[in-house]
C-alpha cells in the first residue's frame, strides 16, 4: 500500500528541507497506509484509498522568476532539480515499487531573462504499472491540487496551500515593469493558505482531514542545521544517502530524457 519511508535529505546542498517531514506529506502517507491514519491525524476510522494507480503532482503557478541562483540552470541544475526534487521524493514515498523508466520534457517560451525552463513535466513508470506525473511550472494560471492520487479504492486530493496568482511583488522584491512584467505566484513553500486532505472512497464516503500546523523553525531551521554540518563536517542527523540516492537517480534520468526529446530513460 502507500507506505511512508523514513525522512531523508540530499547529501549535497539542497534547495529545501526534506518534503517527507512536511505536514502535508506526513499526513498523506499516513492516510493512505493499509491500516489507515493514526488517531492523531484523523478522527475517522481506517479510511484507505487502496493501491495507488495514478499520481499527479503540481508545483508552481504564474510567476516571473526573480533571477536568483535558483533560476540559473548552471547553479541549480535546472527546473526539475531545483523544484521537482520534492515531488519525486513524495512520489517515491507513496509508491513503494521500483521505477522502470522516466520521461521528461521542458518548455522555454516566456521567461528569457533566466536559463531555467518555464514549464517541466516528468513521468515515472513503476514496476507494478503505477504511473506518476510531476509538473513544475512558472506559467500555470489555474490553481491545481498539490497532489492527486487515484487509487484502487478511492481518490486522495491534497490542497496544500496552492500558489495563487498575485499581481504584487512578494517580500522585498522590486516591482517589475517592461516586457517581462506580470503576475507572480508565491513559492510553494511560502504560501500560507488553508490546506486539507480529501479522501473520497468508492463507497461514497468523503473524508476531509485538516493538516497539522508546521513545526517550529521550518525551512530556516533546516538551513541552519545544514550550514552547521557543512562547516563542522558532522553528518546531517536523521538523513541517509540510501534514501536520497533513488531521488537523485530519477532526476538525473529526467535530465537525460529531456535532453533527448522525452525518451524513456532507466534510472541508474
Amino acid at each position: 500500500m502507500w507506505s511512508c519511508r523514513r525522512r531523508c535529505a540530499w547529501q549535497r546542498p539542497t534547495p529545501t528541507s526534506s518534503p517527507r517531514w512536511q505536514p502535508s506529506a506526513t499526513c498523506c502517507s499516513r492516510c493512505t497506509r493499509r491500516d489507515g491514519p493514526t488517531p492523531a491525524i484523523a478522527r475517522c476510522t481506517r479510511p484507505s484509498g487502496g493501491e495507488p494507480l495514478r499520481l499527479a503532482l503540481h508545483r508552481g503557478g504564474l510567476r516571473r522568476p526573480a533571477g536568483t541562483w535558483r533560476d540559473d540552470e548552471r547553479i541549480s541544475g535546472g527546473q526539475l532539480y531545483e523544484r521537482g526534487a520534492a515531488g519525486v521524493d513524495q512520489v517515491l514515498a507513496l509508491v513503494d515499487e521500483p521505477v522502470e523508466w522516466v520521461s521528461a520534457s521542458e518548455l522555454k517560451r516566456v521567461w528569457y531573462h533566466v536559463s531555467n525552463a518555464d514549464h517541466s513535466q516528468l513521468l515515472l513508470d513503476f514496476a507494478n504499472g503505477a504511473q506518476a506525473q510531476i509538473t513544475v511550472s512558472d506559467l500555470t494560471v489555474a490553481v491545481r491540487p498539490c497532489i492527486e492520487v487515484l487509487g484502487s479504492a478511492g481518490t486522495l486530493i491534497l490542497d496544500d496551500a496552492p500558489a495563487v496568482a498575485n499581481p504584487e511583488p512578494f517580500g522585498d522584491e522590486p516591482v517589475v515593469s517592461g516586457r517581462h512584467a506580470g503576475r507572480r505566484a508565491a513559492q510553494d513553500d511560502a504560501a500560507d493558505g488553508p490546506a486539507s486532505l480529501l479522501l473520497a472512497t468508492y463507497d461514497g464516503v468523503r473524508t476531509r482531514l485538516p493538516l497539522p500546523a508546521p513545526g517550529p523553525g521550518g525551512a530556516a531551521a533546516f538551513y541552519r542545521d545544514l550550514a552547521d554540518c557543512l562547516v563542522s563536517g558532522w553528518p546531517l542527523v536523521g538523513y541517509g544517502i540510501e534514501a536520497a540516492r533513488p531521488v537523485v537517480a530519477v532526476l538525473e534520468a529526467a535530465v537525460r530524457s529531456a535532453a533527448s526529446g522525452g525518451a524513456q530513460v532507466v534510472p541508474l
